[in-house]
């Protein structure tokens, strides 16, 4: 009798050992094995804001000519005294503030940023002292710049690789001054200050630190044009026009936050 009743015993096990068999399409598996996690793939198209600090290094080339120089070589006897060329040169920290959307197809990313940078007021300076005896100085100072550019790369693993250019907006200050060292006449200043329109181009590499944070170092080219700065004749000066052009260079990082 007992040895019936191992039988029956051993015959319902495999009776639903083939049952649970047929339920999962084969031999009985108790725990089915896990499909390993699906590795998520960083897309860089959405909206994102962030902040950049960074070094700026201003080259204003000026041109500077009395007018008319027949009055002025009169005068002087020296073509010294009535023109001169050089180049004011100032270094800076800067920092600010930037926002921006990317669109992603494939490894193609395109989008446009836009960003609001403060300078340090390291005015540059060039002082020069002709034969004549008159001390000329010139210089010049940027407060904030503000730029529009489209950013066009290519994205590889985490990275980001682009350039970019576009318009650039910058508040920009020129100062022009004669003194005579003789106190024969009285110092005379003229200082011009403006907001300038230009243009910019530059390159970057933009790194995925987590699915929110990015980390970028950028360089910019930045040239805001050229202006003419006239000195009245009064005072025993002769009338003076002096033209500048300004060209900046720009190396920073920033930190971005994506949504």
């Amino acid at each position: 009798m007992e040895q019936r009743w191992r039988i029956a015993a051993l015959s319902l096990s495999l009776m639903s050992s083939a049952a649970l068999g047929d339920e999962y399409g084969g031999p009985y598996r108790p725990y089915p094995s896990v499909p390993p996690p699906q590795v998520s793939v960083f897309s860089w198209t959405g909206l994102y804001v962030g902040g950049h600090f960074g070094f700026v290094y201003s080259d204003s080339q000026f041109d500077y000519g009395a007018a008319p120089s027949a009055s002025c070589l009169a005068i002087t006897g020296t073509a010294d005294d009535c023109q001169t060329r050089g180049n004011v040169n100032s270094n800076s920290l800067a920092g600010g503030l930037q926002a921006g959307f990317n669109h992603q197809i494939g490894h193609f990313v395109w989008g446009l940023e836009g960003d609001v940078t403060w300078r340090g007021h390291d005015a540059g300076k060039a002082t020069f002292l002709p034969a004549f005896g008159v001390v000329q100085e010139f210089s010049e100072s940027n407060g904030w710049l503000i730029t529009l550019r489209p950013r066009l790369g290519f994205s590889y693993y985490r990275g980001f690789i682009y350039a970019t250019g576009g318009v650039a907006w910058s508040s920009v200050s020129h100062t022009i001054s004669f003194h005579d060292p003789a106190n024969v006449f009285t110092p005379l200043t003229v200082q011009e200050s403006a907001t300038r329109t230009g243009w910019t181009l530059g390159t970057g590499v933009e790194y995925v630190l987590t699915t929110h944070l990015t980390f970028k170092g950028e360089y910019l080219f930045v040239d805001l044009g050229s202006v003419t700065v006239p000195t009245p004749a009064v005072g025993g000066w002769w009338a003076t026009a002096t033209h500048f052009s300004e060209e900046e260079h720009i190396l920073r990082a920033a930190l971005n936050y994506k949504f």
